[in-house]
């Protein structure tokens, strides 16, 4: 609790409080010093390093777990919509089948780029907060003299992190790829059906 009577020490809160409710209750003849309710300059503080470190943690989780839903989603999209799309192209589609397939399998291209887009931003941003998560980490050190992000076990590991990144992009291209192909074959055969 000493944190509350040391921001209402310091910004005079309750000096506010107290003006307010009097003019709120009608007391205009109470004599009120305006110059004394006005707030204190509360200084410059900087930042702990350990909220610091904590939210940076949190970018850091909040980053990663973006990136797999995204990997996910896109994937879970993309192979039933592939499966109904090659499926349909197999049989014998209708023209009007096959235009609805090639502006179907266009926008899933677009689609697809995007989610391209977000999982390659991904990775630029949790590449930041490793890195300062490292700097900060080296800076004010850990109780115990404990290494985890400046670790070479970690290290190690964030440099795997990177081959993923390259798959996951990898496998979002070859769904682009793929769209595209159903795109061009939907209108390859648009122009040969009689």
């Amino acid at each position: 609790m000493w944190y509350k009577k040391q921001f209402f020490a310091e910004s005079n809160v309750l000096q506010h409080i107290h003006v307010y409710a009097s003019l709120a209750k009608g007391n205009l003849d109470e004599e009120i010093d305006m110059e004394a309710s006005q707030p204190k300059s509360l200084g410059h503080k900087p930042i702990t390093s350990a909220s610091v470190f904590l939210g940076l943690c949190n970018l850091r989780a909040t980053e990663g777990t973006l990136r797999w839903q995204g990997a996910q989603l896109g994937f879970l999209l993309n192979l039933p919509a592939m499966g109904a799309a090659l499926f349909k192209l197999a049989g014998s589609p209708t023209a009007k089948e096959l235009i609805f397939m090639a502006v179907g399998s266009a926008i899933c291209s677009a689609i697809n780029w995007f989610l391209y887009e977000v999982i390659r931003r991904d990775g630029k941003y949790i590449n930041l907060w490793n890195n300062l998560l490292v700097k900060l980490e080296q800076v004010n050190g850990i109780e115990g003299n404990v290494s985890v992000f400046s670790s070479d076990e970690h290290e190690r590991l964030r440099s795997s992190r990177g081959r993923l990144q390259e798959r996951l992009q990898a496998l979002v291209i070859g769904c682009i790829v793929a769209w595209g192909g159903v795109t061009f074959f939907s209108v390859g055969m648009i122009f040969g059906v009689k």
